[in-house]
């Protein structure tokens, strides 16, 4: 479904087949997904690209198929279980739907996407409902800390060993399992000579 999903995704913002093939399979591969097989937080993330394109579908073609698709696409990671993941996605995907209506305004698009918005809470409440309560339970305070990362942990980025809890590089596994592989590093650059300029700015 990763690959799926973000294949679709770059194909309908204009990549090519292959570019579309290649993105799959880096999204799918990357660290956090390879790492976090079979737990909450993966399935959440793997609907990212599919409400990235919902987002694009529904604001060139404003209809209700395409708003199905989106609540459909918002709705997934919540019921996946991981209400970070799917809070960040959520967020992405609500960053995206601004971005498209300030950059090529469109009435029916923010009148459509609240409607899906609205259907998307709707048939996430089973579990939006129990999460909340959860939450209210759980011990959370503002006054405990959380180190930042070392400047050096950028290597995750290019580090793909997640075999070891502590792996060659001297990162912590899982969670600092961010490898994206450096064939992103050597593509990204050539997005800014690609003809869909609003994408680009906004995955930038």
């Amino acid at each position: 479904l990763a690959i799926l999903f973000m294949a679709a995704f770059v194909r309908r913002i204009g990549g090519n087949t292959t570019g579309s093939i290649v993105a799959g399979l880096l999204f799918a591969f990357s660290g956090f997904l390879t790492v976090w097989q079979g737990q909450a937080m993966a399935d959440a993330a793997i609907w990212l690209p599919l409400i990235c394109l919902s987002v694009v579908r529904l604001h060139s073609d404003p209809s209700m198929k395409n708003v199905v698709l989106a609540t459909f696409a918002f709705s997934m990671p919540v019921l996946a279980g991981h209400p970070e993941t799917a809070a960040h996605l959520t967020i992405t995907g609500i960053a995206l739907a601004a971005f498209l209506a300030v950059t090529k305004p469109n009435r029916r698009f923010v009148a459509f996407f609240a409607v899906s918005g609205v259907f998307a809470l709707g048939l996430a409440a089973i579990q939006i409902l129990p999460t909340i309560e959860w939450i209210a339970n759980a011990h959370h305070s503002l006054n405990d800390s959380w180190p930042t990362l070392p400047l050096w942990s950028l290597v995750s980025f290019v580090s793909r060993d997640v075999v070891n809890a502590t792996n060659a590089a001297g990162l912590e596994i899982p969670e600092q399992a961010a490898y994206i592989g450096m064939m992103c590093f050597v593509a990204a650059p050539l997005a800014l000579f690609h003809r869909s300029k609003r994408f680009v700015a906004f995955l930038f």
